[in-house]
């Protein structure tokens, strides 16, 4: 994350991009939100279960 004088990062409206990073460096919260992103993919591609009603 890249730090701008002078803006306070819990302030609201100050928001962070999730694929930003810094010095070419891919952060731990990236891996973890692809991570997540790929369990949920994978999860709807394997549904298989249909309600009744439906």
């Amino acid at each position: 994350m890249e730090f701008v004088e002078g803006i306070d990062p819990n302030e609201p409206g100050v928001r962070r991009d999730p694929g930003s990073s810094v010095g070419g460096e891919v952060s731990s919260e990236l891996r973890a939100h692809l991570a997540r992103n790929e369990a949920i993919r994978e999860r709807k591609a394997n549904r298989r279960d249909v309600h009744p009603r439906r």
